[in-house]
């Protein structure tokens, strides 16, 4: 069989990662599966200026018929072709509270894998956010977003067999229905520098519609009422740019330790929501985990 170089954390996050786990060549009716346990320290929520650092289950398994389990999320290697990987995808996502805390898991793949329409209070400029009252946050006032289950697919191209084009769009995010999402990430694998190390680089974009911006970052008159926000009616766009940086040691061929670092930096109307606090974001996990 051949080894996995797949971990992917069930991290509490916002978003579906942008990589797949590679397609594995492994005999018909075998699995390769890796369970464990991880840190992850990142934004409470997003465009958030504070911190949370959780313990966080870690969970992979891939089976020869291509259907695999990356923590929250579900799919499946379609294509039989080396050079183009293609699937279903389905993934729980997390929610959140008025607190600004999650709820439920969404994971974090290790493996690599028009303008707004605003009307702010009077003696506030455009774009301006006051400060908060002692004991709120940004979301305070703010209707709360329950774990919801996201459908859509992937497309990865090898470029080179280094060189990876990952691309995903999903549907059905926070509390519009017809919220959509997509990535559009490249990968590349570097040879290994020390035996039983690898190491990764992937850089992408995140786009999004008006209804999933909406969600995420508008604020209805009626949100506007009740909280210290003005109301803001986001566009689509471009929602991020991402930068992530992966490191894998295999400490034996029945441990892994993989640890990774995201900078992500919110950009168009996004960034401009009264909600996001800090439009740079930083997120750094790491697990071990054990191979079944």
């Amino acid at each position: 069989m051949k080894q996995s170089i797949s971990l992917c954390l069930s991290l509490a996050c916002s978003a579906l990662a942008a990589q797949t786990p590679s397609s594995n060549l492994m005999p018909d009716g075998s699995r390769d599966a890796y369970v464990g346990i991880g840190i992850s320290s990142r934004p409470v929520y997003e465009g958030a200026n504070d911190q949370r650092t959780d313990a966080v289950p870690a969970v992979q398994i891939d089976w020869s018929n291509g259907v695999f389990i990356a923590g929250s999320t579900v799919g499946w290697h379609v294509s039989d072709q080396p050079r183009l990987e293609y699937g279903p995808l389905l993934s729980l996502q997390t929610g959140r509270t008025e607190a600004g805390t999650r709820t439920g898991l969404d994971p974090v793949d290790l493996t690599n894998t028009a303008g707004s329409v605003t009307t702010p209070p009077t003696g506030l400029l455009p774009g301006s956010v006051p400060p908060l009252p002692p004991g709120s946050t940004r979301l305070s006032g703010m209707q709360g977003i329950d774990p919801h289950l996201e459908l859509g697919g992937f497309v990865n191209f090898y470029l080179t067999p280094q060189l990876r084009m990952t691309t995903s769009l999903v549907n059905g995010g926070a509390n519009q229905r017809a919220a959509w999402r997509g990535t559009v990430d490249i990968q590349r694998v570097f040879r290994p520098a020390a035996p039983h190390h690898s190491f990764s680089v992937s850089a992408g974009v995140t786009l999004v519609n008006n209804d999933y911006n909406q969600a995420y970052f508008g604020v209805t008159a009626a949100q506007a009422l009740r909280s210290d926000n003005r109301q803001y009616s986001p566009a689509g766009g471009v929602k991020d740019v991402h930068l992530d940086l992966r490191w894998k040691w295999f400490l034996t061929p029945s441990w892994l330790l993989v640890s990774t670092v995201r900078a992500s930096r919110l950009l168009g109307d996004a960034a401009a929501s009264p909600l996001v606090d800090n439009a740079d974001q930083l997120t750094l996990t790491s697990g071990l985990a054990y191979r079944f």
